[in-house]
């Protein structure tokens, strides 16, 4: 069983940590992907610091309390998607641990968050991926998103999924 706690600005630094470790694994399969997080530019660490400040980034917890993941979950998402008319909710930043990785918890993450927006009547579940990393896309592929466009960032080109539930 998995717990979902809201971070605060205390969780600022284990934050950065995950991401840097997320960023050093994909480094270590070549991938570019999320390098920026081994030294993390103004802008990012601002985009990080308001969303734990909107309260939109959860850590998750093992049955021992240890944190095994962290995600950001929003309601809109103008930045990569601008305006939209449906209601919907965006992942980001799903990062898993190194001592995680490969245990399905990204999987139940989602599948998680699925059964809340279906109680909540939010049918519509979106996200974005590196389109430089197809292993991932392939991943978000195979647990049912769509792919329904692309998104030139400054530091990346990411393949926008959505998934209706």
């Amino acid at each position: 069983m998995m717990v979902f706690k809201l971070m605060t600005l205390e969780d600022l630094p284990v934050c950065l940590k995950f991401l840097y470790n997320a960023a050093l694994r994909l480094k270590q399969k070549g991938l570019t992907q999320w390098s920026y997080w081994l030294e993390p530019p103004e802008e990012k660490l601002a985009w990080i610091k308001n969303g734990i400040a909107e309260q939109q980034f959860y850590k998750v917890l093992d049955t021992n309390g240890a944190m095994v993941a962290m995600f950001r979950l929003q309601t809109e998402d103008e930045l990569y998607w601008g305006i939209q008319n449906e209601k919907a909710n965006y992942i980001h930043s799903l990062v898993v641990s190194d001592e995680a990785t490969n245990k399905g918890i990204g999987r139940a993450i989602i599948h998680s968050i699925e059964s809340q927006m279906r109680i909540d009547g939010i049918n519509l579940l979106r996200l974005d991926c590196d389109s430089a990393n197809p292993g991932l896309c392939a991943y978000y592929e195979n647990l049912g998103f769509k792919k329904v466009g692309t998104k030139q960032m400054s530091l990346s080109l990411n393949n926008l999924y959505e998934k209706i539930l």
